[in-house]
């Protein structure tokens, strides 16, 4: 069997939902705090936010003493590797690859609801400015001026 294009099709996908997570809304919400998720032994997705503007494109890789920040893509053999090519691990890993795609998904639906209730609350503060404005003109406190173009 070869997992290992199994296991970079799944990475591809957390790559992809993770790149849509990142992504700036409209109105601006807040990046979720990065969780980590260890993909296999010693591979940790994604790297700290430190390490970058491309953080989630990236895993740190822990080896005896040392860790290294490298780029997920370059690693899927690394994963297979670590996972001593045994079927229960690598399956194990894909799981995990899962988990993190999906947390990543349910991230980018997070902050869209969070730019939608923002822009909800606008339009009712709007609405709420334009009912104070017209209370204003009625009482007298406020006058309108309207121009004229010659």
């Amino acid at each position: 069997m070869n997992y290992e294009k199994l296991i970079q099709a799944a990475v591809q996908e957390l790559l992809s939902e993770a790149t849509r997570m990142v992504q700036q809304t409209s109105p601006a919400t807040p990046l979720p705090r990065p969780k980590t998720f260890e993909l296999a032994p010693g591979i940790l997705w994604p790297a700290p936010p430190t390490e970058g503007p491309y953080w989630y494109q990236k895993v740190v890789l822990h080896n005896h003493n040392s860790q290294q920040v490298e780029s997920i893509g370059w690693h899927i053999h690394t994963i297979i590797k670590r996972c001593g090519g045994q079927p229960q691990k690598i399956l194990r890993a894909l799981r995990r690859i899962q988990a993190a795609t999906n947390w990543c998904r349910r991230r980018t639906e997070g902050r869209q609801r969070a730019a939608q209730e923002i822009l909800r609350q606008q339009k009712r503060a709007a609405h709420i400015l334009e009912a104070e404005i017209v209370l204003a003109v009625e009482t007298g406190k406020l006058q309108v001026t309207t121009k004229t173009h010659n």
